[in-house]
């Protein structure tokens, strides 16, 4: 039997729904179990009732190689929110490397052992794993400076790293309790924005994580759409969409960060967590009550600092509409189509125009995920 404590890596999966494939995940990685790599899976079990519980414990133990590997807990919070499973998971870990995984995804093969080699080498703090997306290209995130090798230690401000919520990858456990990064309670979405930016800022701390980005080569997390619905992608209240974005912003959070990070989070936030709400919105057909809150974020926001100053004058047209309280289904969608024209004058110059160059201003942003984009893939297509 395996001890815990002698566990190279272990990935949290939590299980909400036994009607879900959640033997993917688990049997993935529980493949990579090697005479070099001692793997393992904490299986949180969420919200089920006894004969939920049974089934699940029942359908894992057959996937089980080692004895020892699989652990189950059991967290009955009575919230639908993948927060407190993840963060229940998080804390029992033992092993040096710990993770988080989707039980509905599944990994290359090798992709995890790749990730623990390649963190070993670099002597790295976090692991951001390749994010394979279900129309089968790789997510552009983090936006990484043009230039060097991929896998190369990468600077949080410098590589755009708070573009990257997705926790997916792996972390040294010890780096995890430094910066006592925990899943924002409550958020059925965005749970992680508050998790990834105290990782990232090594929580307050005035030496930065060290961070690599895994080579795509050697596999990738890879997001599975076959289940009857996702949390991420149910419809939501504007209140639950925003619950994790509140929580990155809360003074908890903020404190820790420097001026610098705030207005990187910031910029993050308005350009990706804001702007995808309210396409969300409006594909739902439904804006009631979302411009006032967002109106709130925003403001919220701006009195970190120039943060809108570096969105694309038609991102920030598009906020403008979306928090309006005159705004219509109509008028937000005609701003949200004009902020997605990326090549027109609108989309590449900054909202303040001394800022067009900086490195979080449209043009070198849309550049540096462009070229993300294209060096993944290319070295995807290599494996």
């Amino acid at each position: 039997m395996a001890n815990i404590t002698d566990l190279d890596v272990q990935i949290v999966v939590p299980i909400h729904d036994p009607s879900r494939f959640f033997e993917r995940m688990v049997t993935a990685v529980l493949g990579e179990e090697g005479p070099d790599l001692r793997v393992g899976v904490i299986a949180v079990l969420h919200n089920l009732g006894v004969d939920e519980d049974k089934e699940v414990r029942r359908r894992l133990r057959i996937v089980e190689k080692t004895p020892g590997s699989l652990r189950f807990l059991t967290v009955r919070d009575g919230i639908p929110s993948p927060a407190g499973p993840l963060n229940a998971g998080l804390e029992s870990a033992e092993a040096e490397w710990v993770g988080v995984a989707g039980s509905d995804d599944d990994l290359d093969h090798g992709a995890l052992a790749s990730w623990v080699i390649q963190g070993m080498r670099r002597n790295a703090d976090i692991v951001l794993a390749p994010i394979l997306d279900t129309d089968g290209t790789l997510a552009p995130t983090p936006p990484v400076r043009v230039g060097g090798k991929i896998s190369r230690t990468r600077r949080p401000i410098a590589d755009r790293l708070y573009y990257r919520s997705s926790p997916v990858g792996i972390f040294r456990r010890t780096h995890l309790q430094r910066s006592q990064a925990r899943m924002t309670v409550h958020a059925q979405t965005g749970e992680d924005i508050a998790f990834m930016a105290r990782l990232l800022s090594n929580g307050g701390q005035r030496k930065s994580p060290r961070v690599i980005v895994a080579d795509p080569r050697q596999g990738a997390y890879r997001i599975v759409d076959d289940a009857p619905s996702r949390a991420s992608t149910k419809r939501k209240a504007i209140e639950d969409q925003l619950c994790g974005v509140r929580g990155a912003l809360s003074s908890s959070t903020m404190s820790i960060l420097t001026t610098q990070q705030q207005r990187a989070l910031g910029t993050k936030i308005l350009r990706r967590d804001l702007i995808e709400i309210l396409s969300q919105r409006v594909e739902w057909g439904d804006i009631t009550d979302a411009t006032e809150s967002l109106a709130e974020i925003v403001e919220q926001i701006q009195k970190i600092g120039n943060c809108e100053g570096y969105l694309a004058k038609s991102e920030m047209n598009l906020l403008r509409e979306g928090t309006s309280p005159t705004a219509t289904l109509e008028s937000i969608k005609e701003a949200l189509q004009q902020a997605r024209q990326y090549r027109s004058f609108s989309s590449l110059l900054a909202h303040d125009w001394r800022l067009t160059f900086s490195r979080d201003a449209p043009l070198r942003y849309r550049f540096a995920s462009k070229f993300a984009a294209a060096c993944y893939r290319r070295r995807y297509e290599l494996r």
